[in-house]
């Protein structure tokens, strides 16, 4: 019962997040191509769900192959980065068509290794922050969503054994790509850059849970808080990069007083981000860390080590986009009402989320799921 609960759920949340895409910029600016990679992602993203077995690891490969080409046709293909996140593509898609040649426990393994690059785990987040930071408009927002849902999705769906010990190490990565996405995030000064490291410091915290958890999981619900304030931000990074023309947070300050209904809805998608309080970002993370099951000293510590860790990085980007002082030779523009739709409807979605009971959205009994970690 629980299945047949959670595909309508993630269908739903697929559908909104390519729908929101879509919305986010007019048909004008984003041109027919990212428009139809967008849909022909959301049509692969459904058959991954909906599909079981071999036919949902081949959806799941497909999208990746198609995101892999996306990036490498891309405007900033000349971008290291980029490149990095092609390579990610390719050692996920080989991972999904490897595991359906080779044996059950070595199949999840490779299973595993593919969902940690849509849900970003270290060292597999690459393909994460590239698809976010550097595709164009509706594409990479709509991956801002889709990509960490779909990582989940695959995860709770293995029925197979992996070898003793694989927790421990999902903990000790979860902990080191924590730590690398922060101090990348710092780093940065182009604005997508930055919010994608910070994505993947956040998104530690479900492995985490993955790896210490024995019963049922609370993950989902806090993997759809983050990933709908990631589509949420991705679409205000392109309203400034259609202004603008780059998202350089040295070039970019002091939106708040020539740009209010922009300041105030970035302000309020970074403080939902931080985990304020009644949006479901912060619903999903109390789960987590109340969850009885995933409950210990290190875990808790771990959590809000994390928690701190984004407040902390995310207040310089606030403080430095919205309250510094306005250069004289730009020209600020503020954002219609047909753009302010889009985010105000991520608020609303996340603000919902946060009233809905997170035991609504558990998409499996995860017994079967406790024993991949050799427990």
């Amino acid at each position: 019962e629980l299945v047949m609960i959670a595909i309508p759920l993630v269908s739903g949340l697929l559908i909104a997040a390519a729908v929101l895409a879509l919305l986010g910029l007019p048909l004008r600016r984003e041109g027919a191509l990212p428009i139809g990679v967008t849909l022909l992602l959301l049509g692969l993203s459904l058959g991954t769900v909906v599909g079981t077995g071999t036919d949902s690891t081949v959806f799941l490969a497909l999208l990746l192959s198609v995101v892999g080409l996306t990036l490498a046709r891309s405007g900033t293909r000349s971008n290291p980065l980029v490149w990095g996140s092609v390579g990610t593509c390719g050692v996920g898609v080989l991972c999904l068509v490897a595991s359906l040649w080779t044996s059950p426990s070595v199949s999840a393994v490779l299973q595993v290794a593919a969902f940690a690059t849509a849900l970003p785990l270290f060292p597999l987040h690459g393909l994460f922050v590239g698809a976010v930071a550097h595709l164009p408009g509706s594409v990479a927002a709509y991956l801002a969503m889709a990509l960490p849902i779909l990582g989940l999705h695959g995860m709770v769906s293995l029925d197979a054994s992996l070898p003793t010990g694989l927790g421990t190490s999902v903990f000790f990565l979860a902990v080191i790509g924590a730590v690398y996405g922060g101090l990348k995030a710092i780093t940065r000064s182009h604005m997508g850059e930055q919010m994608a490291y910070v994505g993947v410091t956040l998104l530690a915290i479900p492995w985490w849970h993955l790896a210490m958890a024995q019963g049922p999981s609370q993950t989902a619900w806090y993997v759809s808080g983050v990933a709908g304030a990631m589509l949420g931000l991705r679409l205000a990074e392109n309203f400034l990069l259609t202004r603008f023309g780059h998202l350089d947070l040295e070039k970019v300050r002091g939106l708040a007083r020539p740009m209010p209904r922009f300041a105030t809805l970035v302000g309020l998608l970074i403080l939902v981000t931080m985990g304020l309080p009644l949006f479901g970002v912060y619903s999903g993370f109390m789960a987590l860390v109340l969850d009885s099951s995933a409950t210990g000293v290190r875990g808790i510590a771990f959590v809000l080590g994390i928690w701190l860790l984004v407040s902390w990085l995310l207040v310089r980007p606030l403080h430095q986009l919205l309250f510094g002082q306005p250069r004289p030779d730009l020209l600020y523009r503020d954002l219609n009402w047909p753009e302010v739709l889009p985010l105000v409807l991520v608020l609303l979605l996340l603000g919902i989320g946060g009233m809905i009971p997170t035991d609504l959205f558990q998409v499996h009994n995860l017994s079967g799921l406790a024993s991949l970690w050799g427990k």
